[in-house]
């Protein structure tokens, strides 16, 4: 009998190819090992304990075909999965327990937004949501969509807004994910009051358990963050939020939306955010959209070079600043001819609409839950945002905005609506 690499998070049926997702080293991003269905029909074998034989009388009964040739290819599968440490010679009679999930009739989603509510107290330059309508999820309609969650096997949810925190029934969200094992993560301004904050700590502290995390918006310093976000006391509720959270041992991370007001202070954020214990620094450029519409296009090429240098200079073992090249690569990595938005990456907003991304709003949502169940709404839009191929270098040349488009239909859609000259369709 074999055991699967303690790598492996999980084995996925999709429609088109399969595939195993592999963890190294605990790293961010996941890699995943593509499989046909012969593949997928082994390793069930393998998780169920079967001996080779048993998987040789499996293969030789589903596909009619002669036992020494079934014996053969089998064997030559199981060690190349043995070479490459995917399974190993399972001694000890452990029992397998690697999660099988997906459909060949749907794709399941590898990560999930869920926009709890579009409340908040901010009204942040940047927001590419614009308008606060503060509409939330009501509560029914969340019970009903975390249980579809859970049965469908999405392992990573992001709980995002609007303000999530300001949601009324965050620690029963919060409560809800953790305690099915799913890894959560939180998106926040830290824009909330002390009292709400001491009502949601005791649940953020669980976080650990589904090695979840925080992750907290850092514009500028005080005075441009401020301004940035409307209010004069924003950068220092956010500075207080993410200090106390790291001494309660959640892992904390942050994130800077760069464009004219903050150009010159990504340096000093870095640096901030550093001293403060944060455990990844994201910096991104925005999108034109919402409150950003009207903002200065900023220089992607300058843009990378800056993430880029300022990478080299404080990442460490303890502190990582994301760069646009690893997004690019993460984006290679996919299984999908674009950044997986609609089929591995899923948002729903807090009129249940779903959207194949956060950044591609209303207009363009795939289906509603009040009409339709998460499934069925997945078989229905099945394979259009999957096969849409996403910009790059075959497609749009050496357009000097490629650097940010690569790969992502949202901002593909946005350049093109806004740029009469985009090579991208």
């Amino acid at each position: 009998m074999y055991k699967f690499s303690e790598n492996i998070v999980k084995i996925v049926r999709q429609p088109k190819i399969s595939y195993i997702v592999i963890n190294k080293n605990n790293t961010f991003q996941p890699t995943y090992q593509l499989v046909n269905e012969t593949a997928i029909t082994i390793f069930e074998c393998i998780n169920k304990n079967y001996s080779f034989n048993m998987i040789i009388n499996v293969l030789k009964n589903k596909y009619k075909e002669n036992e020494n040739i079934v014996r053969k290819k089998t064997m030559i599968f199981i060690n190349d999965l043995l070479k490459y440490k995917t399974i190993s010679i399972n001694n000890k009679n452990i029992k397998n327990n690697i999660p099988m999930i997906g459909s060949c009739d749907y794709y399941t989603p590898e990560y999930m937004i869920i926009e709890l509510t579009s409340l908040c107290l901010l009204n942040c330059k940047h927001c590419y949501l614009g308008k606060n309508d503060n509409i939330s999820i009501n509560n029914d309609s969340l019970k009903l969509l975390l249980n579809d969650i859970v049965k469908l096997g999405v392992n990573n949810v992001q709980l995002s807004g609007g303000e999530p925190l300001l949601f009324k029934e965050i620690n029963n969200v919060l409560s809800f994910l953790i305690d099915k094992n799913i890894k959560t993560s939180v998106t926040t301004s830290g824009y909330i009051d002390d009292d709400l904050y001491n009502k949601i700590l005791p649940v953020l502290r669980k976080l650990h358990k589904v090695n979840g995390n925080v992750q907290v918006s850092i514009d500028g310093n005080s005075k441009i963050h401020n301004f940035i976000r409307g209010k004069s006391d924003s950068f220092e509720r956010a500075k207080k939020l993410i200090i106390d959270l790291i001494k309660n041992n959640i892992i904390v991370n942050t994130a800077m939306v760069v464009h004219e007001y903050n150009i010159d202070y990504i340096e000093t954020v870095a640096k901030i955010v550093k001293s403060w214990g944060v455990n990844v620094h994201r910096i991104t450029g925005f999108m034109k959209a919402g409150n950003a519409y009207n903002l200065i296009n900023i220089n992607p090429l300058k843009l990378k070079k800056i993430i880029n240098n300022i990478s080299n200079v404080y990442s460490d073992n303890h502190f990582h600043i994301t760069t646009i090249e690893e997004n690019i690569n993460a984006i290679k990595g996919r299984i999908t001819p674009n950044c997986g938005c609609g089929s591995l990456t899923i948002t729903i907003d807090p009129s249940l609409n779903v959207l194949p991304c956060p950044m591609i709003r209303n207009e363009k949502r795939l289906f509603n839950l009040n009409e339709i169940n998460l499934e069925n709404g997945l078989k229905v839009v099945k394979d259009y945002y999957h096969d849409i191929e996403a910009p790059s270098e075959k497609k749009c040349g050496i357009c000097e905005k490629l650097i940010t488009c690569n790969g992502c239909i949202a901002e593909g859609i946005i350049e093109f609506e806004n740029n009469e000259k985009c090579l991208w369709k």
